[in-house]
């Protein structure tokens, strides 16, 4: 009778297993959440030593972003990635006159000041959320209509399969 060995031994983190897959070394789940957090927190110290004027403009202009990635539950997100890019349009260009002309904190918040900066910047978000809610239903209708059309010719041959195999009512009738 063989002796009992027990259970095998897990691998280390960051090991390969028995199958040839890699264990994640960030936690019992594999989420990298904590190090992505800090790496973000990092960046945005980096940035506001770096490029402090541009900082404001952006944290302010991309709120909707903000917004559409809590509001959106898709799993996809796909309303968050269309009020993006187009909420990231309306931001580009005043970031761009920031870095052309004076790049100072204090012309940044003078930019924030006008009615049209903030026009522009939430107004682009406005037509991100407006092309995310018209474009679902009209896509979801187009591959319907397409999901008809395929369903209609393969009955289509499946009626002429059946006619030259001799299965069927076209068959009898011969």
């Amino acid at each position: 009778m063989p002796a009992y060995q027990g259970k095998p031994a897990k691998p280390a983190p960051g090991t390969a297993d028995q199958s040839g897959r890699r264990r994640a070394a960030a936690g019992r789940d594999g989420s990298n959440a904590s190090v992505l957090l800090v790496m973000g927190f990092g960046l945005l110290a980096v940035s506001m030593v770096v490029a402090l004027p541009t900082v404001p403009i952006v944290l302010l202009g991309m709120i909707p972003t903000a917004v559409a990635l809590f509001v959106d539950r898709s799993p996809h997100k796909s309303a968050a990635i269309c009020v993006a890019g187009l909420n990231f349009a309306g931001v580009a260009p005043f970031v761009a006159i920031l870095w052309r002309g004076p790049n100072t904190l204090y012309h940044s918040i003078s930019m924030l000041g006008d009615v049209y900066t903030w026009l522009a910047m939430y107004g682009a978000a406005a037509i991100g959320w407006i092309l995310n809610l018209g474009l679902q239903p009209l896509a979801a209708s187009m591959l319907r209509i397409r999901g008809a059309q395929q369903i209609a010719s393969l009955r289509a041959q499946q009626a002429k399969l059946r006619e030259d195999w001799g299965i069927g009512p076209a068959a009898a009738k011969r």
